[in-house]
């Protein structure tokens, strides 16, 4: 296939990807996990500034990788005391100081770890923040003055006739390097799941989420269910509001019709069904189910000239295979549509580089491959 750089094929136990590193040229050999990893596993990759590459490994550790693919070491381990972490939730590299920051998640250590490239743990950042309200600290990002941008959450309650709701609000905040709180820049909140007594715990479907990243010293924001793309300067001074083009859509009975029965066809729901533990009907009568559904797909990418990427909604409840995908500048506010090729589901950008994730079929046999493309390349095909 044009453009392909990288091809990961699995036989058995064979598991071979050739990877090219963006800024350095070369090709370099990836074991298994790190493939994973980035694609769909334990948290963003991240490069310090020796450009050596960081990967979740588990719930406890970060594997950190050299340009050639090999792993120089393990960061962090499973334990509640200083170094270490006990639930990863996300981590980033300051490149004012070139430390990694690690956050952990709900029922994880309440701090955030910090730890040099040769993974040296060189104290827990101390920042504030109050633990009383908050249950966590999620995703961390940095600009290029060090200051900290991180959300944190915290649960509610809500009661609806007789069951109850946990509603989680997230609010986006901006610290000095030096650990003080200067803003809050975005308040969201959400209903995650409800629990009724004699029942199963439900996820609610067609959730609004909070999409935000750092890119050129500007914080964009957009929730999935929304009508715009928020631009935030550094100080969290709001810049500019760009539409998206595409406009929510109403939850109807038929995309209830189909979240039921995708529900009823998962095996646990059927184990719990069959001994009197989950009234999906129940549900479906009584639960306070969002109005809109998202528009659009909670993932942001951007590329080195601070170009913004994102898709349409990725509906779990249809069938369609190809979605839209839009191109912003946060800048003028324009939005491009993109044109992929069917099946192209593109998962990184890297760089001016784009990387598309695609099931290619040769012989009955499944040929899993990621294309590299460059903006001519892309815009050209």
């Amino acid at each position: 296939m044009r453009g392909c750089s990288i091809v990961r094929k699995i036989k058995r136990y064979l598991f071979i990807v050739s990877f090219c590193i963006l800024g350095i040229g070369g090709t370099v050999l990836f074991p298994m996990e790190v493939i994973k990893g980035i694609f769909w596993g334990n948290g963003p990759l991240v490069s310090d500034l020796q450009g050596n590459m960081y990967l979740g490994f588990d719930d406890h550790s970060i594997s950190k990788y050299s340009l050639d693919g090999k792993l120089l070491l393990k960061i962090g381990r499973d334990g509640e005391g200083p170094g270490d972490i006990k639930r990863i939730c996300w981590y980033a590299f300051n490149k004012k100081d070139n430390t990694l920051y690690v956050t952990e998640f709900y029922n994880g250590n309440r701090w955030v770890s910090r730890f040099s490239p040769d993974g040296k743990f060189i104290g827990d950042w101390k920042f504030e923040f109050n633990w009383l309200i908050y249950n966590v600290v999620s995703y961390i990002d940095f600009d290029k003055e060090g200051n900290v941008f991180l959300i944190a959450q915290k649960q509610n309650l809500r009661h609806y006739k007789d069951y109850i709701v946990n509603n989680e609000v997230y609010d986006l905040l901006k610290f000095s390097p030096g650990g003080k709180l200067l803003k809050m820049i975005y308040s969201f909140n959400i209903d995650r799941d409800a629990e009724k007594p004699g029942n199963f715990q439900v996820t609610i479907p067609f959730q609004n989420r909070l999409s935000w990243v750092v890119c050129q010293d500007k914080i964009i924001v957009k929730e999935t269910s929304g009508g715009f793309i928020q631009v935030f300067t550094s100080n969290g001074e709001l810049e500019k509001k760009i539409p998206f083009p595409v406009k929510p859509a109403k939850v109807t009975e038929q995309d209830l019709d189909a979240w039921e029965k995708r529900l009823k066809s998962q095996s646990f729901i059927q184990g719990l069904m069959a001994v009197g533990k989950a009234d999906v009907n129940y549900w479906r009568k009584n639960l306070v189910f969002p109005e809109y559904k998202p528009n659009s797909s909670w993932r942001m990418l951007t590329d080195s000239k601070g170009y913004l990427y994102l898709s349409e909604y990725d509906d779990p409840y249809d069938e369609k295979e190809n979605l839209s995908w839009y191109k912003v500048n946060c800048q003028t506010g324009n939005v491009d549509t993109l044109k992929f090729k069917p099946g192209e589901e593109l998962v990184r950008v890297w760089g001016e580089h784009f990387f598309f994730y695609k099931v290619l079929e040769d012989q009955g046999e499944e040929i899993e491959t990621i294309i590299r493309l460059n903006e001519k390349e892309l815009f050209n095909r």
